[in-house]
């Protein structure tokens, strides 16, 4: 299926590498794998999630169709000399209520993805101690 390989989940959090396997993309792998780092960093109070992606990529119009939106650009390295669009996405202010973590959690594929990523243990104890803290 696919990865995410990210940084730690901060106020500003920075996806570093996104791959979907070919004959997996078009088919909301990449979507639900992004969809399920967005829950974990709003869970977390993150602000937004940001990367950066060579300009010559068709993956520029996957962000775009996730509503990441363009700030600007910055040079490669020198070997390739490729410029690369810097994506964000303003995750949104909220507290945490019991009815979103069971949202969160609810159903088999998002904890598959939670795996994936490598975050599913981490995410556990960060909602139940977010639980406890309101009892």
């Amino acid at each position: 299926m696919g990865f995410l390989l990210r940084g730690p989940i901060r106020p500003i959090t920075k996806i570093y590498q996104a791959c979907i396997q070919e004959d997996a993309r078009r088919r909301m792998n990449g979507e639900q794998l992004v969809q399920a780092l967005a829950r974990l960093a709003e869970l977390a109070d993150a602000e937004q999630i940001s990367l950066h992606c060579a300009h010559d990529l068709e993956s520029n119009q996957f962000w775009r169709a996730l509503q990441f939106q363009h700030r600007g650009i910055r040079q490669g390295r020198a070997t390739r000399g490729r410029i690369h669009n810097r994506w964000v996405f303003d995750l949104p202010a909220h507290e945490v209520r019991e009815a979103q973590v069971a949202e969160v959690l609810k159903g088999e594929k998002t904890l598959e993805i939670l795996d994936l990523i490598g975050v599913r243990q981490q995410f556990t104890e960060r909602v139940k101690q977010r639980l406890r803290k309101r009892t």
